[in-house]
């Protein structure tokens, strides 16, 4: 299961979706529905 949480701090810290995916190991579109959903509501 993602960590949420580590996938907002690195986006927010400039990492971009494929570099989150990696560190996290979770799948790009994991990464950018949870970055979709924390700035978009």
């Amino acid at each position: 299961m993602p960590n949420y949480l580590e996938i907002v701090r690195l986006h927010e810290a400039g990492f971009s979706l494929r570099k989150i995916a990696k560190i996290v190991a979770s799948g790009r579109s994991t990464v950018t529905r949870t970055v979709k959903i924390e700035y978009c509501g």
